[in-house]
């Protein structure tokens, strides 16, 4: 059904990242708004701006003095997926999700605080931007 809605040659609806780009993204954007759109920040802004449905954000964290704090805030939560703001073909995206023991797992292994920390540093010093090299 999203495939005719969308014109999408495949039957199957899947449609690749380069074909999503040239004929939805760059035929009905202006160039001028992609910073919008690669900003999940800002993106975000603007669709509860506009009453569209999106999942809740827990916290931005901008500077790395603001991992603790931020992370203390958080961890009450059960589940969180963290992830950069400018980030490039998912990379840098951790899911995160508390085991019945109340544990962090990511991807079914455990995960300490410490590399949680870790994980958000390489976030906020660009690992994964697109800007990155």
């Amino acid at each position: 059904m999203l495939h005719k809605i969308l014109n999408i040659s495949n039957p199957l609806g899947v449609m690749g990242l380069n074909q999503r780009n040239i004929e939805l993204i760059y035929a009905h954007n202006k160039r001028e708004n992609y910073r919008l759109a690669d900003d999940k920040v800002l993106t975000k802004e603007v669709l509860h701006q506009n009453g569209i449905a999106c999942a809740e954000t827990f916290a931005v964290i901008r500077k790395m003095s603001d991992i603790k704090k931020k992370w203390q805030d958080c961890r009450h939560y059960h589940a969180m997926a963290i992830k950069p703001a400018n980030g490039c073909g998912g990379d840098g995206i951790k899911i995160l999700k508390k085991n019945d023991a109340g544990q962090w797992c990511s991807g079914g292994k455990p995960q300490s605080e410490a590399a949680v920390f870790q994980h958000i540093a390489c976030i906020i010093s660009g690992m994964f931007s697109m800007n990155s090299n």
